[in-house]
């Protein structure tokens, strides 16, 4: 079951970083008029950490389920995680398209700042905070880092970024 568990995981957030990524323009296209794209992308990793707090407690709540791979309820609940899992992550893809859309001729390097920062996530989690907090100390690192990010980027200021100018440096 834990094999299923972790494909269930990884599809479920890669799905909803994709289906993020996939409505970012739509995203952009909605809320140009009232946000900055800075301002946009702060809000959308607010969403993201808002709808990312229930999800250890969900999960938690979906363990009480009865346990056996020959009824429907095992695959009832690894739909049920992969839904749970996945909405967070929708929020979360917007943000990359917003980033891009901010960073306008400089899109390439806030590529390689998203990577490079997915692989410092990876390297944290699995060397950091899984060993010593567990998955809910990671959960909450997580939390704290969209937070972060989030508030970051809505006092950066509220000035529109039009697609041709460079995020502020320092």
């Amino acid at each position: 079951v834990h094999a299923w568990a972790g494909a269930v995981i990884a599809g479920a957030a890669l799905l909803g970083l994709g289906l993020g990524s996939a409505m970012g323009p739509w995203v952009i296209q909605r809320a140009e008029r009232r946000f900055s794209a800075l301002g946009l992308y702060g809000r959308m990793e607010l969403l993201a950490a808002g709808l990312a707090i229930p999800v250890p407690f969900l999960l938690q709540r979906l363990a009480h389920f009865p346990v056996g791979m020959e009824s429907p309820v095992p695959w009832l609940r690894l739909g049920l995680a992969a839904g749970i899992i996945t909405v967070p992550f929708v929020a979360l893809g917007a943000t990359f398209p917003v980033m891009v859309r901010a960073a306008g001729h400089r899109a390439a390097a806030v590529y390689g700042v998203n990577t490079l920062g997915a692989a410092a996530g990876c390297l944290a989690a699995g060397y950091g905070t899984l060993p010593h907090g567990g998955v809910f100390g990671a959960h909450m690192a997580a939390l704290a880092c969209s937070v972060a990010a989030g508030v970051g980027a809505l006092r950066m200021g509220p000035r529109s970024l039009s697609p041709t100018e460079s995020l502020p440096s320092g």
